[in-house]
């Protein structure tokens, strides 16, 4: 298996999660319907329809429409979510191991990537999920390139907001970020996968199986 960046900042997140999901290849019956919803936008851009009669889905549309007509125009796109070829997708080694990740656009030439958000932006404290996607697709952009990735956007699409990660730029940051991945896939070696509570359990797909034991 390929490591990607959603499964350090699963495990991060809570190592019980990621054993279910990643270890023991649960799959939960709980639908997520924001994530559904994520996967239709991210489609839409990717085939370039900006166009929705759902006025949420339009708004967001609509943004990034705006964003890309302010970029070059020879952008390279992720596949639909259907699609068995993804032209987003690119693998590599991080950290000395195979890994993969997903660009939802980006501008080889320019050394420029965006990344497409649905939700909201819960603020500065809240970065490093982002820092650490940003490590993955730096390492894997850098590789397949033969060039460092200069830049990579993160758009919040329904609050028009736009983060850009500090990692490439900042040593301070990458170096924290890194040993925050290596502790990480130390205690994944170790096997030490303890539930971590906290105010993501209501929105984990896996809480029925937390709380019952269930699936163990």
């Amino acid at each position: 298996m390929n490591l990607s960046q959603s499964q350090i900042n699963s495990y991060l997140n809570c190592p019980k999660c990621y054993q279910l999901r990643y270890v023991l290849n649960i799959k939960s019956p709980i639908k997520s319907e924001a994530m559904e919803f994520g996967s239709q936008v991210h489609s839409k851009i990717a085939q370039k329809q900006f166009e929705s009669e759902d006025p949420q889905e339009h708004k967001m549309l609509q943004t990034a429409k705006e964003i890309l007509q302010s970029m070059p125009e020879d952008a390279i796109f992720e596949s639909s979510y259907e699609s068995k070829v993804n032209l987003g997708k690119i693998y590599g080694e991080v950290l000395g191991h195979k890994a993969v990740a997903i660009l939802d656009v980006h501008w080889p030439d320019i050394a420029v990537a965006r990344d497409w958000k649905t939700g909201k932006f819960h603020g500065e404290k809240y970065t490093d999920q982002y820092e650490i996607q940003t490590f993955f697709c730096g390492e894997l952009f850098s590789s397949k390139y033969d060039r460092p990735l200069e830049a990579m956007y993160f758009d919040f699409l329904p609050v028009k907001h736009t983060y850009s990660a500090k990692i490439l730029k900042e040593s301070k940051t990458r170096s924290r970020i890194e040993y925050k991945i290596k502790q990480a896939l130390n205690s994944i070696e170790k096997e030490i996968f303890q539930p971590k509570k906290g105010p993501l359990c209501s929105y984990c797909e896996y809480s029925f199986c937390c709380e019952s034991l269930e699936c163990l």
